[in-house]
């Protein structure tokens, strides 16, 4: 954030209008990934405008779609669909495949979460017929589970959400996103469960926490890792400094062995001295 503010105050020095829409959209992408809706919705609103100003139809398409977004997160669904169909008008005028793919599956999910499940299914249709003629993506895996979700909670017609389901996993496994074939295999778990058939429901779930599992251990292994390196960093220069020290000591130690050998060197002669000194006193 201190990087993009300072490359927006150097844009807006320049008078670089769409840049600093760049900038703004990136600032609400990162706040909303720290849950702060409101915040990430002005970002997004500024970038809207710049967008404006700059006549730049195609980032105003992303702009709206970052603002549908946040107001998804914050429940706003009635907004969002607002939003994002406005989006999907631009956007088929730019014909950008992979805005509209994501816009009708946006739109999908607020019919989705406003209990209107025929709506839902005409977006999610149209995400899908896109989908397909476009590279596998984990936005399509969340796009067949979502789409599931409709057949086993609104509309409780069971087979065609686990086909959904089943979809979404194979994709998942196809494209290795281990988050989607955690949740293809919990929904498929519930969607078993409510059908009554026990041994499907837990070979599911076995899958979905083992894989859940998986993926909670790799952070652990990750986080450990950095530990691991922040401590040997700290443990080489902890041995540096104590190598140093004992260069020190042993220089130390050399400097005082020459002045006990000096000093014996001439405690020795001393001695003589004094030795032959008595020997002639008594003499």
């Amino acid at each position: 954030m201190r990087y993009l503010d300072s490359a927006l105050n150097e844009f807006a020095a320049m008078k670089d209008t769409v840049s600093m829409g760049n900038c703004r959209q990136n600032m609400g992408v990162l706040v909303l990934h720290m849950d702060d809706y409101v915040q990430a919705t002005s970002h997004f609103n500024v970038a809207v405008s710049l967008y404006q100003a700059a006549h730049d139809t195609m980032h105003l398409v992303g702009a709206y779609i970052g603002v549908g977004g946040c107001l998804i997160r914050a429940e706003k669904y009635r907004e969002a669909l607002d939003m994002l169909l406005r989006a999907q008008m631009m956007g088929k005028r730019l014909a950008w495949d992979e805005s509209d793919a994501l816009t009708a599956m946006n739109i999908g999910l607020c019919y989705q979460q406003l209990n209107m499940p025929d709506s839902a299914l005409v977006f999610y249709d149209r995400a899908e017929r896109i989908f397909s003629t476009l590279n596998a993506s984990e936005n399509e895996v969340l796009m067949f589970i979502n789409k599931g979700a409709v057949y086993e909670e609104l509309l409780k017609q069971y087979q065609p959400a686990i086909r959904c389901y089943q979809r979404g996993l194979a994709l998942a496994r196809k494209i290795n996103y281990p988050i989607g074939v955690s949740f293809a295999c919990e929904s498929l778990s519930d969607v078993y469960s409510r059908m009554g058939d026990y041994k499907r429901a837990c070979e599911y779930l076995n899958i979905h926490m083992a894989t859940r599992d998986t993926l909670l251990d790799k952070e652990k292994v990750e986080a450990l890792q950095e530990m691991a390196a922040k401590y040997k960093t700290r443990e080489l220069t902890t041995k540096q400094v104590l190598l140093q020290k004992e260069k020190d000591l042993q220089r130390q130690r050399l400097r005082n062995k020459d002045i006990y050998i000096y000093s014996g060197f001439g405690s020795a002669l001393l001695g003589l001295i004094a030795g032959a000194l008595a020997v002639r006193y008594y003499q």
